[in-house]
Order: C-alpha cells, then structure tokens, then sequence
C-alpha cells in the first residue's frame, strides 16, 4: 500500500500493517540502502527471477504479540515487529499461507517459536549460493542428496530455510526442494501464498538524492551479476585444483613410505651372510 493510500484511508503505515497481519504471516524484508551483506542474495535473486525481483533478501515470520522470529547469523531471535521493520530503513512485503488452518498455523508458529536460541545454518546458507551461482547443467552434482547432507546442519537454520522448514513440520509444504534449498524470494509464489501487505518507497516519495543512491547500487548489482559467477568458478577451479595437488601429495608420500620399507627390506636381505 502506497503512502498516498494509507493517508486516505486514515492510518499511516504502522497502524495498517498491525490492523492487518496476522500470526502465521511470512515477511518478507529489504534494506533501502546498499548492504553488502545481502548482495549475494540479491544477484541469486536477480539471476532466477531477473532484474525488478532481486531485492527480497531475508525472511521472517510473525507470531502474534507484536514479535517475529528470524535466523540471523547470531542464532535464531525474537524481536519486535514494530521496532525492528516499521521504520524507515525497511521493505516489507507480507504474505499469507492460502490453504493453512488455524490448527496448522500454530504449528508452525510452535516450530520456529521453540527453534529461538539455535544457530544459524552456515554450511546451508554455502550450499544456496553455490546452487543459484553454478551454471544449472551442474546442478545435478549438488542435488544429490549424500552432496546435500553434507552441506545441511540439523537444528541450525538460515532465514528462509527456518520458516520453511515450520511449514513442512506442520504438514503444509509448499515447495518441491527441501527447507535448505528455499530462498526468501520463494515465498513470493501466488499460487500458495496470499499477499496481505507490501510496503515499499514509491515514486512520489523517492527524493533526488535517493534517486541517485539507487541508480548507483543499480550498477553495482549489475556489475556484481556480471562478476560473480566467473569468481565462483575460479575459486571452484582453485578447489579442484588443490585437491588434486593433496592427492598427488599423498600418492607421493605413500610411494616414498612403501619405497622406504622395501628397499630396506631388499638392502638386509643382500647384506644377510650365506650359510657355510
């Protein structure tokens, strides 16, 4: 809903979005200003869902009570919903399981509520890159699912794969991948999902000089779209290639091992006196 909207109707963007969310509702979030740390996601974004749908780059879900509950690299937390995002520094976009019953909702919010204290899923949070960056004619290596293991840590969750996974343990998932293979912006899929709320800077609000801070992390998207996949590939050459340099090490310390021990074995056996 746009600012001119709200005024309209006759509250401002926090009193809209608390007279409309609900428990259960998946918020989706943004910063308004450039952060690095959401760039990767953001260039994952842009390459499945193109240019206008990058920005969607972490997720959270409401519980009722003015608290949400959010995987951040610090663990998982709850915090106000008011104080962290109806604010200034924030987009949000809030949607609405469509098929979920009241019974189902609060399994999930039971889920993700009791999950507050884990850690956050660092090795899952690898496994999502290197899915969206690798070129999708070597997807099937990392879909394989002893690949796939080895990458998802039990009782450890980032953004999107938490909410995903209270979905799943309330029998009400949504998506063909597992939770640690779900991105934020997946959330965004109508045919499931309900949007209740957007809310987003429009036209009439973007001042010049924001205009040209956006035009600016524009580029610098754009430019990180172009890069990233070819340094993706260079460090996976650079893996490949010090394992095969480990390899040759350790064939080559095996040959020196087992031709010291023969050798010495040859060397007595020469040196051994005749019997008379």
């Amino acid at each position: 809903m746009s600012k001119q909207n709200r005024q309209e109707s006759g509250c401002d963007m926090r009193s809209c979005a608390i007279a409309k969310i609900m428990p259960g509702d998946i918020i989706l979030t943004n910063g308004r200003s450039f952060e690095l740390g959401s760039l990767p996601i953001k260039i994952a974004n842009f390459f499945n869902r193109g240019y206008k749908e990058r920005g969607w780059t972490h997720a959270a879900l409401y519980i009722g009570d003015d608290n949400v509950v959010e995987a951040f690299p610090g663990g998982i937390v709850k915090r106000s919903f008011t104080a962290s995002y109806l604010n200034d520094k924030y987009n949000l976009f809030v949607l609405r399981h469509k098929k979920a019953s009241h019974e189902d909702i609060e399994k999930v919010i039971s889920f993700c509520a009791d999950e507050e204290g884990k850690k956050y899923d660092f090795r899952a949070l690898i496994y999502f890159l290197l899915y969206n960056f690798l070129p999708v004619g070597l997807h099937f290596i990392l879909e394989k699912n002893y690949v796939g293991n080895c990458f998802n840590v039990n009782e450890s969750y980032f953004c999107s794969e938490l909410v995903a996974t209270g979905f799943k343990e309330a029998g009400i998932y949504s998506f063909e991948r597992e939770p640690y293979k779900v991105m934020p912006i997946d959330f965004d899929n109508y045919l499931w999902f309900d949007t209740v709320d957007k809310l987003e800077i429009t036209k009439k609000e973007n001042l010049i000089l924001y205009k040209i801070k956006s035009m600016i992390f524009h580029a610098l998207y754009l430019i990180a779209a172009i890069i990233f996949p070819f340094i993706i590939i260079l460090l996976g050459i650079l893996v490949l290639l010090a394992a095969i340099l480990i390899i040759n090490g350790l064939f080559a310390l095996l040959a020196i091992i087992f031709g010291a021990l023969f050798g010495q074995k040859k060397n007595e056996t020469k040196d051994k006196p005749k019997d008379q």
